[in-house]
């Protein structure tokens, strides 16, 4: 997939289009007897209301390979001009694969950078930026362009750049669990141990686009072939393809993928029945009569949540040791409600939850510190979840989590709706002017991320910030800021004043009753006995 589809996908932008010489085969045909009339042979002829404004899918993705065909033969040329030219570092500390990783580069280029000098992935620039630090800051074109870093240097996970933050820290702090394209697989990539990354590959499974981008000739990835391949970010669960899945059906068997060998050294899928042990793959068959709360939360099975909730309470009160979908296993404060607003469930499924279990609004999942609330506006929960968690303990809106952000930082990331933004503004209107740890207002995070509704959330969060600014500067009459203001009119308005002889320098100067009664808590400071030049402070 190249990163202008990509964009494309992830925004929506992309059209149907009608080709008029195969307009039946596109779902964007439609007909009707005004637009049905007869040709010269008699012949039905339809007239088609077809879009020439932009390119077709097809026309537009052969493009996109073009140029990137023509990007990696240029760079090709260059790198036979002039070998040397792949270690030489510009200004800043920066190698060609550091100036790619920035610049979003698709991942055939990834690979020839790296293919030429793989000790690039481990160069780090003047601000001690390592590729993978620049591919977590600016974001990917495709998933496998943080594979092959991580596969060209595993320990880059662990590095740390000149503000101390690694590449899953810098990725978090710019764009959240979910807040650009492919955010969410570079975000569990980041996540896996770098032992994961140097395994053998017949652990792992290869997706189709990845051994494409890895070995474009081959067809199908045979095993002497899979070895200088990219692995897959998640071969034990899909949950690239878990945030669109749909809920199953109950007739349908929950299975999980194994890996054997065979008599001629090829690896062979078998298909076994899921284990209720594995934290992996938290379902168990749903089919089963014994299917329990999380498998059924897993499988978004709304009705069936909603039934084994009446007839096994219990179970909304027990800690899930799963697989959350931020790619991580649960530690502790994991509770069914945290598990199932990972999923976008109905407010059905949220009201009995928290009637049954009311604690687990204010508990927090570790690691990371998140509250149900910040997952509902992580992962893009219908409005009427979150106002409805919002109407159940307004306080939660003041939850921090490990990265300093409160639930309205999360919903500037995943770019939720004005309504969502309301509600959290009305329920902890000092959110607006709190920093996360990068330092970043929402209101900054809006701006940066850019979502389509950013001009709507930003005059919400522009208008609340506003209101308290005018409301502090209302209060700050009686503040210490206020008195010296007075203090400094009041030397201007009667001059300084002059002490008495004696014992009565210490004591206040004599003022006029007017004075005394408009300028309460203003005194007079004398720096040593007998000073002269005295002022109001």
């Amino acid at each position: 997939m190249t990163a202008a589809f990509a964009e494309e996908r992830f925004t929506g932008s992309q059209t149907q289009h009608v080709n008029p010489n195969n307009y039946s085969n596109t779902s964007t045909t439609s007909l009707s007897a005004a637009q049905i009339q007869k040709g010269p042979s008699g012949s039905p002829k339809q007239t088609l209301n077809v879009k020439t404004t932009s390119a077709t899918f097809q026309s537009h993705t052969a493009r996109s390979v073009q140029r990137e065909e023509m990007a990696v033969a240029v760079i090709n040329a260059l790198l036979d001009a002039y070998p040397k030219g792949i270690r030489v570092d510009s200004e800043g500390g920066r190698l060609p694969l550091h100036t790619a990783c920035a610049g979003r580069a698709t991942p055939r280029v990834i690979t020839t950078l790296i293919t030429a000098y793989s000790a690039a992935a481990r160069h780090r620039n003047k601000d001690g930026f390592l590729p993978l630090h620049l591919v977590a800051h600016w974001g990917i074109s495709h998933p496998s362009v943080v594979i092959l870093i991580l596969k060209a240097y595993p320990d880059a996970t662990l590095g740390r750049n000149r503000w101390e933050r690694t590449p899953l820290e810098e990725a978090l702090c710019m764009a959240g669990e979910n807040g650009r394209p492919h955010q969410a697989a570079l975000v569990r990539a980041l996540r896996k141990h770098p032992s994961y990354w140097t395994r053998s590959i017949e652990t792992c499974q290869l997706s189709p686009a990845e051994h494409q981008y890895s070995n474009p000739g081959a067809t199908t990835p045979s095993p002497a072939s899979a070895r200088r391949n990219v692995v897959d970010v998640d071969d034990i669960a899909d949950y690239s393809s878990d945030e669109d899945e749909q809920p199953q059906k109950l007739s349908k068997p929950v299975v999980v993928r194994k890996s054997r060998s065979t008599s001629n050294g090829h690896t062979q899928q078998v298909h076994s029945p899921a284990s209720s042990t594995d934290v992996s793959s938290p379902r168990r068959s749903v089919t089963s009569p014994n299917a329990n709360l999380s498998a059924l939360i897993y499988s978004k099975s709304w009705p069936g949540v909603m039934q084994r909730i009446a007839s096994h309470p219990g179970e909304v009160s027990e800690v899930l040791q799963v697989r959350t979908r931020g790619g991580f296993v649960a530690g502790s404060g994991f509770y069914p409600l945290h598990y199932a607003l990972e999923r976008c469930p109905p407010v059905k499924v949220i009201e009995a939850l928290v009637k049954n279990f009311p604690r687990a609004l204010t508990s927090k999942l570790m690691p990371g510190a998140n509250l149900p609330l910040h997952l509902a506006c992580t992962w893009e929960a219908p409005d009427d979840v979150i106002s409805l968690l919002v109407e159940y303990d307004p306080q939660t809106t003041k939850g921090i989590d490990e990265l300093g952000n409160v639930p309205l930082h999360c919903a500037c990331f995943s770019g939720a709706s004005s309504a969502v933004m309301s509600a959290l503004v009305r329920a902890n209107p000092k959110s607006v002017l709190t920093r996360n740890n990068q330092g970043s207002l929402p209101e900054d995070i809006c701006k940066r991320i850019r979502h389509e509704n950013r001009k709507e959330v930003l005059s919400i969060l522009s208008a609340r910030k506003d209101m308290l600014m005018a409301k502090r500067s209302s209060k700050s009459s009686g503040s210490l800021g206020a008195i010296a203001m007075h203090a400094m009119e009041l030397n201007e308005r009667e001059g300084p004043p002059t002490p008495k002889a004696g014992k009565a320098s210490r004591r206040t100067p004599q003022r006029s009753p007017e004075t005394e009664k408009s300028e309460d808590g203003i005194e007079v400071a004398f720096d040593e006995e007998g000073k002269e030049e005295m002022m109001w402070v």
